[in-house]
């Protein structure tokens, strides 16, 4: 049995989920914008008439109204008029492709410290910067009052999150277990760079999170042109005085998801192989 299993597993799992939701949702909206125009059109309506609006009713936490009622004041507004309204299918789905592009990117995250600390679980590795590292882990560990053995995936997995809790740090890691990973990650059948991709999908999804989806022209100043060429084909979006800001479309957070998926799966191939694990068989049985 492939111990690695599980946790290629776990993220085509949760991969696929989140490539049915975006699908699901883009088929409703499509299927509602259809009937929405078919009405107009068959009841002779003027579109400009639709108008809907909202806003957030917010309380002055101070006030102590006399009468013992609290009272609501309007903090904004939010009003979609005409066409607005019909079309507002394409913020869902770019909103909606957003936060799967950064779904993806955590779920992949994730995916590369399970899959090391389970390597690290079975081989205890014997390397002297992660002995020495493994030594102060666990005069941490006795600090803390943790009594967790390294017979445990749970201490590799705590380990990591410790000494190597970015993704930098664990593909560095990951390359020197297995030199193969580097690789497939430079030369494969996409003729792309994984590692330059990663990198602007690490960027897209830092926009998406904390900076309103707009890349910031300083975060992109030492790029060379590829990796801005990258970031254009596969990152729908447009350049507004040299910030980047991003539109997803649909078709960009499912090719991000296929290449999630296909980039563990190239981890978790080149570990099972030096370790003498099967591998060729766990797509094959999602065909079935």
């Amino acid at each position: 049995m492939n111990p690695f299993d599980e946790h290629l597993e776990k993220l085509l799992a949760h991969l696929n989920f989140l490539n049915g939701l975006l699908h699901v949702l883009d088929n409703h909206l499509e299927n509602f914008h259809n009937l929405y125009n078919q009405y107009i059109e068959q009841h002779k309506l003027d579109e400009n008439a639709f108008r809907t609006g909202y806003t957030l009713a917010i309380r002055d936490l101070t006030e102590w109204p006399a009468n013992g009622w609290a009272v609501y004041y309007p903090s904004g507004n939010f009003i979609l008029e005409g066409k607005e309204y019909i079309n507002i299918k394409e913020t869902f789905i770019h909103r909606e492709s957003s936060w799967t592009i950064s779904q993806a990117y955590e779920t992949f995250e994730t995916f590369l410290k399970d899959i090391t600390a389970c390597y690290l679980l079975i081989h205890k590795i014997d390397n002297d910067l992660i002995n020495v590292k493994i030594e102060i882990f666990n005069k941490y560990l006795k600090k803390q009052y943790k009594k967790i053995s390294p017979d445990n995936f749970q201490y590799w997995r705590d380990f990591l999150q410790r000494n190597y809790n970015n993704s930098i740090k664990i593909f560095k890691l990951l390359r020197a277990i297995s030199p193969n990973i580097k690789n497939a990650e430079k030369h494969n059948n996409r003729a792309i760079d994984l590692t330059k991709w990663f990198d602007v999908t690490s960027e897209v999804r830092h926009a998406v999170t904390h900076s309103n989806s707009i890349i910031k022209n300083d975060r992109m100043l030492n790029w060379a042109p590829d990796k801005k060429l990258l970031l254009t084909n596969y990152f729908h979006g447009s350049y507004i005085q040299e910030d980047y800001v991003l539109y997803p479309e649909k078709k960009n957070s499912e090719k991000c998801l296929i290449f999630f998926s296909e980039y563990a799966y190239a981890i978790y191939k080149e570990l099972s192989e030096l370790n003498g694990y099967d591998w060729y068989d766990v797509l094959l049985k999602k065909r079935s």
